[in-house]
């Protein structure tokens, strides 16, 4: 047999998790992450977001986006088109992002950046990895925490690993919007959204424990806030698309 380096797969501790959350300053860089690290949807998707992907309780994801632009209706899988739930203890933390968010309308991203050359002045799509670099990364080299921890991939696969500890092998199928339970196991089972949502929200009960976000004292710090243009409905629809 030839030698062979095994694939490295890193998750995130509790303790790192709660530690980077704590030391967040920005209420859109909370949000973001909390959406990352408890509901577990792909980089592409979490930059793709539209506010009309927020039901309340989940997030439809209507696109993805790949180098700073957004394609509608392309995803993943067809099972990636199934709602992800979102544990209630990130809820909050989503409703008071959309409160101070210049655009809270239904087109509008969730997490925009501001175009440069013939977009200058629009909302578009910020790249995943510029988020991290740019954005949580200094952060979380402050407390030691290893950059190949601090990526939405890695927050995806933690999420898959705790969830054995809070729901059945279907609930982490479901989380995770696979395709095939052979991804998550090699057992075919029919999904229950209900089981889902309990399954979600315990794990992150168990991540949080006592703490909670202050979101109410949370603002926008260290970003650049310039205002975004109101937008026309058919304007914020070419965004969009």
């Amino acid at each position: 047999m030839p030698l062979t380096n095994p694939v490295e797969k890193p998750v995130m501790s509790r303790e790192q998790i709660v530690s980077l959350l704590e030391a967040i300053e920005d209420l859109h860089d909370l949000c973001q992450m909390y959406v990352g690290i408890f509901s577990g949807p792909r980089a592409s998707e979490v930059m793709g977001f539209q506010w009309k992907s927020w039901t309340g309780t989940a997030l439809m994801p209507y696109g993805t986006t790949y180098e700073g632009q957004f394609y509608k209706g392309r995803l993943k899988t067809k099972a990636s088109k199934a709602l992800i739930p979102v544990p209630e203890p990130v809820r909050p933390v989503i409703e008071a992002w959309r409160k101070l968010c210049r655009d809270p309308s239904p087109e509008a991203l969730m997490f925009p950046t501001f175009g440069r050359g013939e977009r200058k002045g629009q909302a578009v799509p910020c790249w995943g990895k510029n988020f991290l670099r740019c954005r949580i990364r200094p952060i979380s080299r402050k407390l030691e925490i290893p950059d190949r921890l601090v990526t939405f991939q890695v927050m995806r696969r933690t999420l898959g690993t705790d969830m054995q500890h809070h729901g059945t092998l279907k609930d982490t199928q479901g989380a995770l919007r696979h395709a095939s339970i052979k991804t998550t196991g090699d057992v075919y089972v029919q999904i229950l959204d209900e089981s889902v949502v309990r399954a979600v929200s315990s794990r992150t009960a168990a991540v949080l424990g006592d703490w909670t976000a202050p979101v109410e004292k949370l603002g926008l710090k260290g970003r650049n806030i310039r205002s975004v243009p109101v937008e026309t409905q058919d304007a914020q629809s070419q965004i969009a698309i």
